[in-house]
């Protein structure tokens, strides 16, 4: 449930008062445990928007809280409340250069008050081109829930105590350019989190810790556009490089399931006259480190192609999808199932390609 109420103030002011609340209860069944909880939260926020010369200013105040039973797990209910107070300021320097400066301080029930800045720089030095840097922090407050947790539930896993709130330091710098039908963009960033939390296997005791150094991540994202009436082709390139403390050994590692080169291109060709539409698509994953598997370290490269074409006859549009047309399925290379439990009692390996092989869908859909 929700609720947006925007008022004018002023001659240009405007008042954004924002209302949500929401509450899920689940059934989580692992193997013969079963694990009953709730999660609810409650946020609000009231945000002033008022220019000034050539500034934009955005002040605002807002509250959360976030709460978590556990029916059948003790040891893991809490209840966050957070108050927060923000501000932002987007002014132009010239006609070529402009600049956004903003803050957010946190006044967490649990990990105190934490205050988050951001900067960022747009120029456009030429028609056509633009450049932004960024540079920002920010913080999360642990919680039970991570990937590793999602998969094995809370019954194996020691009660949280002790954590300290995961703090992220982050840049980036953005390059746009455009000419004719053609626009390509490019991105070089790098994060840092410190204290991130992970799961620790001691003899059997999982537990949620803080590693013992920062998480640092990397990479260099490309993508483009080409776009000349009926033909548009989009192309992406990512290339990423993940490392972290692991909590067991205190060496570093990389980062598991995220591949290191990951690749796409989209080809279509869309003729508004006789509403014919055909699309074809193909992406690339590059080698992934795995963990919690004991038939490989790292994952074998893959490529999946599909193919979307679409007629429209009157009111009615048929369309035919296929997937993955290759057939990539992870049970080509190694079993999904382990031979005994492994940690936490998990029965599977993670997943790091698809499951389901080629897929089919033959439909119409009717506009009236």
């Amino acid at each position: 449930m929700g609720l947006v109420a925007a008022l004018p103030v002023g001659h240009s002011d405007t008042l954004t008062v924002r209302g949500a609340a929401t509450s899920l209860w689940h059934h989580h069944q692992f193997g013969a445990t079963v694990e009953r909880d709730r999660h609810s939260t409650v946020s609000s926020e009231v945000t002033l928007t008022f220019p000034r010369g050539r500034a934009m200013w955005l002040v605002g105040a807002g509250f959360e809280r976030d709460g978590y039973h556990a029916s059948d797990v003790p040891g893991f209910d809490y209840t966050f409340a957070t108050p927060s107070l923000f501000a932002q300021n987007t002014f132009s320097l010239t006609q070529r250069i402009a600049m956004s400066a903003s803050g957010r301080c946190d006044a967490h029930s649990r990990y105190g008050t934490i205050c988050s800045p951001r900067l960022s720089i747009l120029v456009s030095p030429t028609t056509g081109l633009t450049a932004r840097l960024s540079a920002a922090t920010g913080f999360f407050a642990p919680t039970p829930f991570t990937e590793e947790t999602e998969v094995i539930g809370l019954s194996r896993l020691r009660p949280v105590k002790d954590l300290q709130a995961e703090r992220a330091r982050y840049a980036s710098l953005d390059v746009t350019g455009k000419r004719g039908p053609l626009e390509v963009n490019g991105t070089v960033f790098a994060s840092i989190i410190e204290d991130p939390v992970l799961l620790r296997d001691s003899s059997g005791v999982l537990a949620l810790v803080n590693a013992a150094g920062p998480t640092r991540t990397s990479g260099v994202e490309l993508f483009a556009v080409y776009m000349r009436e009926p033909v548009t082709i989009t192309a992406y390139y990512s290339c990423l490089h993940a490392t972290e403390m692991s909590p067991d050994t205190n060496s570093r590692v990389v980062v598991p399931l995220n591949p290191r080169h990951s690749a796409g291109l989209d080809v279509a060709w869309d003729n508004d006259e006789t509403g014919t539409r055909v699309g074809v698509e193909a992406f690339y994953t590059g080698v992934q480190a795995v963990e919690h598997d004991p038939y490989r370290t790292t994952t074998r490269p893959y490529t999946t192609v599909g193919v979307l074409a679409s007629q429209r006859i009157g009111p009615a549009l048929l369309y035919l999808n296929a997937e993955n047309l290759t057939d990539v399925r992870q049970t080509r290379y190694d079993p999904l199932l382990l031979a005994t439990p492994g940690e936490g009692g998990r029965w599977t390996t993670d997943e790091w390609a698809p499951l389901e092989g080629r897929l089919f869908n033959l439909g119409v859909r009717l506009g009236f």
